[in-house]
Parts: C-alpha cells; sequence; structure tokens
C-alpha cells in the first residue's frame, strides 16, 4: 500500500465535527495508514489488530464508523461485524465499512449480509476513504445524524444505484 502524503485538498479544514473512527485491522503499517488518513481529514481514530479487541474497544471507544478488514488475523472481519451487529443497542450503528486488498467477488454480498454498510478496497488513497465517510454521512443525513444514531434508530437501506458502494462491487465483479 504506498499513499502520497504530499499536501492535497484533504489537508483543509473538514466542514462538521471530528467522527470517531475504529479501525480494525490486523497489519501495523495499514492502521497507520488509516490513522494518518483519517487525522488529515479531521476525524479521531482508535487502531486494533483484531475483532476481539475492536468489541472491547467499543466499550471505551463508541465508534461512529468502524473501518473493519475483512481478513483479520484471530476473527475474521465478516465474523467480528456479524457480532457488534448482534450486540448493538442499533441495528444499524456503528457504520461498518469492510475493507480489503485482495477483494473476492463474493465479499461484497457477504458483507452487506453481516450488516456491513459499505465496502472499501484498500488503495491508500485517501480521496477514496474521504469519499466512502461522505457517503456514509450522506446516508445517514448528515454528520449531525451520524451521532444521534445512537440514541434513536435509523434502519439501513441497501446500497442504492450509484453509490460507492455498488460501484465498488461492479470492481470486485471484475477482478
Amino acid at each position: 500500500m504506498v499513499t502520497d502524503l504530499k499536501p492535497s485538498p484533504l489537508d483543509a479544514a473538514v466542514p462538521g465535527p471530528a467522527w470517531r473512527v475504529l479501525v480494525v485491522d490486523g497489519n501495523s503499517v495499514n492502521q497507520r495508514l488509516w490513522a494518518h488518513m483519517l487525522r488529515r481529514l479531521g476525524h479521531k481514530s482508535l487502531s486494533v489488530a483484531d475483532g476481539w479487541e475492536a468489541i472491547d474497544a467499543l466499550a471505551v471507544f463508541p465508534a461512529d464508523v468502524i473501518l473493519m478488514d475483512l481478513d483479520l488475523p484471530d476473527s475474521g472481519g465478516f465474523e467480528s461485524a456479524l457480532y457488534i451487529r448482534e450486540q448493538a443497542r442499533h441495528p444499524a450503528r456503528p457504520w461498518i465499512i469492510g475493507t480489503t486488498i485482495h477483494p473476492e467477488p463474493e465479499d461484497y454480498d457477504r458483507a452487506m449480509q453481516v450488516g456491513m454498510n459499505d465496502f472499501l478496497l484498500k488503495s491508500g488513497q485517501a480521496e477514496a476513504l474521504e469519499r466512502a465517510l461522505h457517503y456514509a454521512e450522506k446516508s445517514m443525513g448528515g454528520a449531525g445524524r451520524l451521532r444521534a444514531a445512537r440514541l434513536s434508530p435509523i434502519a439501513a437501506g441497501p446500497a442504492q444505484a450509484g453509490s460507492p458502494s455498488e460501484a465498488r462491487a461492479s470492481a470486485i465483479d471484475t477482478v
């Protein structure tokens, strides 16, 4: 994974409140890359190495968004996302974005079946992460609604035509 560290439009002030993003990735280099991109986008993050740590972390770091690696070393990302959904007070929150560097054609469908809200290929490009977070905000009616989701459930619907999820799913089908 390679990232371009030269100044970009992402270095500008980000409107709206910072989100709490839990990064669940078994690779420490990926964790640092995600944290760097999130910081540049104006968000706070906490990184953990596996699904069990993610479940424990949610007790002290109530995340708005989770970036969940699908290929976790000790507990898979799919299983962890399903467990988080089953234990959550509100079944559609936090917003879970499945991530992988080696997508399989069935990954997108399986991610949606276990309650993930979106799917992101690990490209190392902050713009792709920014688009996924913007889609999350748009889908939930704005950043304020994202935080409020902990108090009142908002049903998550299927990916809409033209959404980043659908575009990524199409890209995966061609791999």
